[in-house]
């Protein structure tokens, strides 16, 4: 797309409504994983799929004895690009489709062999790999950009920022523009064109700033210090600002609608994942998340966020809802999406790449699906004696455990004299019972009853109540049915 028609598109945004025209998918990558992700997209992923199926790791890759801890992940739709915090750092490309390595580059480090190099971030424009990292060769001990030819995967262009402004924590584009955001003391958003490979605009912001999103014509910054930044990138500067007092903020998100911004309150606190409003932004809501899931990095797949998290898990949150659905096991580390699967850098020595799909498996079967089946699992046979008396008796209580559901219920009543009410009541806290449903059965009907399209995922009881005694103690035999999601 020629630079006029990216920078028109990107002030349509800003007029027009900055979140009407952002795909939930990366707008780089191949026909067909786009193809997929709309398909996704317009079938829907059943809730179900996510609290239930099992979110299987699909390909894992260790990186080489001295590849450690990985400092930056991205991917453009095609390949997976890394970078390491190493002596040396490297800069790993991998074929996703194998997902083998494909190749590597190793920074020069002449002059400080024992310095260790942080790769700190990474960003593309289609055709160039763009990595900011802490140069710490003898006379430059500060950040260098370099731009490397994706096709021949080598270094073509290397940028240095001025001493002292290190540090480099983020990193994005617009499509004309690459944008750095370097930490070391006062915070520096460096702009660099895309053509000339040149800085074109520096902002001192001060506050600490940590990572940073884009959205349509607006950067938002997030700090250590709870503060959110918008900074307006036409006019290149801070146009509102956001406190959160006392707040230490590591991660910071933009689906379209919403920024969400998670602390690291990690020891001393719950962690929360905070959501702003970005049409007014304004403070909305929050998530409490445990206290050990520090928010390392935040993405999407356009229905659901994926928090990964120090504690070695990504937490999965429901964006409509915003709620919890689930936590995985994912190692402490880094994670990025492409519509497709979760791509997780681990921190590990050496580093390891862990690849999961987004729509979960069934058990251990390792394939994808787009659906969960309800297998028939527990089934349960018994008796209830039913006294003599005129008195609403609980004739059946059944618990409800994780991946469970009652299915359908046979009252046998063959023994009765006499007509009986039957009502079903479900829990819904911990004390609290509220009546589902009442069933009336008479000496003349058949000998029993089934109950079916019960739907209730909670604690369930039944109550049987006589309308004449019946002359004694009577046997109900019952069968219960519960379905057991794998």
């Amino acid at each position: 797309m020629p630079k006029e028609e990216t920078i028109e598109l990107r002030h349509i945004r800003g007029v027009i409504g900055e979140k009407e025209d952002l795909p939930s998918y990366n707008p780089r990558t191949s026909i067909i994983t786009k193809l997929k992700a709309i398909l996704l997209k317009i079938v829907g992923i059943p809730d179900l799929i996510h609290k239930f199926g099992v979110s299987n790791t699909n390909k894992t890759l260790t990186l080489e004895a001295g590849e450690n801890n990985t400092g930056t992940l991205y991917t453009d739709g095609k390949k997976l690009y890394l970078g390491t915090q190493t002596i040396p750092a490297k800069i790993i490309k991998i074929d996703i489709d194998n997902f083998i390595r494909e190749s590597v580059i190793t920074l020069d480090n002449t002059g400080c062999p024992n310095c260790r190099q942080n790769v700190k971030s990474s960003t593309s424009d289609g055709s160039n790999l763009y990595i900011a990292y802490d140069d710490f060769r003898v006379g430059v001990v500060s950040t260098s950009v370099y731009k490397i030819n994706i096709n021949s995967f080598t270094l073509t262009s290397e940028l240095s920022f001025p001493a002292n402004q290190d540090n480099p924590t983020d990193m994005l584009n617009d499509g004309s523009f690459i944008y750095v955001l370097s930490s070391k003391g006062a915070s520096i958003l460096k702009q660099i064109s895309i053509d000339t490979f040149t800085i074109s605009n520096s902002l001192a912001l001060g506050n600490a700033d940590y990572r940073m999103c884009l959205n349509g014509r607006y950067i938002y910054t997030v700090s250590k210090v709870g503060i959110v930044n918008k900074i307006d990138i036409d006019s290149y500067s801070v146009v509102s600002t956001l406190t959160y007092a006392g707040e230490d903020f590591r991660a910071v998100y933009s689906d379209g609608n919403y920024l969400y911004v998670g602390n690291s309150t990690v020891g001393v606190g719950n962690t929360i994942l905070y959501r702003i409003d970005i049409d007014t932004f304004t403070k909305k809501d929050y998530l409490v998340l445990t206290d050990a899931d520090y928010p390392a990095s935040i993405s999407n797949d356009g229905t659901y966020l994926y928090v990964t998290a120090s504690s070695g898990v990504t937490v999965i949150v429901d964006i409509l809802n915003f709620t919890v659905l689930k936590r995985i096991s994912s190692g402490n580390g880094l994670s990025v999406t492409d519509g497709l699967y979760l791509y997780i850098g681990t921190t590990a020595s050496p580093a390891t790449i862990i690849r999961k799909y987004l729509i979960p498996t069934i058990g251990l079967v390792n394939k994808q699906i787009n659906n969960i089946n309800r297998l028939s699992g527990t089934e349960t046979v018994s008796s209830y004696n039913l006294p003599n008396d005129l008195v609403e008796n609980i004739a059946i209580e059944i618990t409800i455990t994780t991946r469970q559901r009652l299915d359908s219920i046979w009252l046998d009543f063959i023994n009765l004299t006499q007509n009986v009410t039957i009502k079903v009541y479900h829990k819904i806290d911990a004390t609290t019972y509220r009546q589902y449903d009442t069933y009336y059965w008479t000496t003349g009907d058949e000998d029993g009853i089934l109950i079916t399209d019960v739907t209730i995922n909670n604690d369930w009881k039944l109550t049987i109540t006589s309308d004449v005694v019946q002359g004694g103690i009577k046997a109900i035999p019952y069968n219960i049915i519960k379905t057991v999601m794998e």
